[in-house]
């Protein structure tokens, strides 16, 4: 889902404050937050990838695809590993639905990973720059 330049919110609009929240992890690279109620629908905005995290193995194959187009298209990544691996544990966590939106920004950004959205938690990712 595409919107225009000028409707794309920015990470720290969307998000700054809920990460002064999150849990984070001992790397600093990836954060467990709750979205605020408004930026679950703002998130909308932006390019978004859906992906099966219900094996290891078919989270890697999106995520490798993310992090290509990410790479190619806007010139930063994604450690596809580590997404992969807590993205696999944290959908067994909040339930039997293991279908995750990732959005994404066209400037370097990290990548929100929606996990549930009747919840409002996200997993968010730090880009790799390289």
């Amino acid at each position: 889902m595409k919107g225009t330049p000028a409707e794309k919110p920015t990470f720290k609009e969307l998000l700054g404050s809920a990460l002064e929240h999150g849990i984070m992890d001992a790397a600093q690279v990836m954060a467990l937050v709750k979205l605020p109620d408004e930026a679950a629908k703002r998130l909308k905005a932006l390019e978004r990838l859906e992906l099966d995290a219900s094996t290891k193995s078919k989270a890697t194959v999106r995520l490798t695809e993310l992090a290509t187009v990410l790479r190619v298209k806007y010139g930063y990544s994604l450690d596809v590993e580590l997404a992969a691996e807590a993205l696999y544990h944290l959908t067994r966590v909040f339930g039997d639905r293991y279908d995750v939106s990732a959005y994404y920004w066209p400037t370097e950004n990290p990548v929100v990973f929606v996990l549930d959205e009747s919840r409002g938690v996200a997993l968010v990712v730090a880009p790799r720059v390289e």
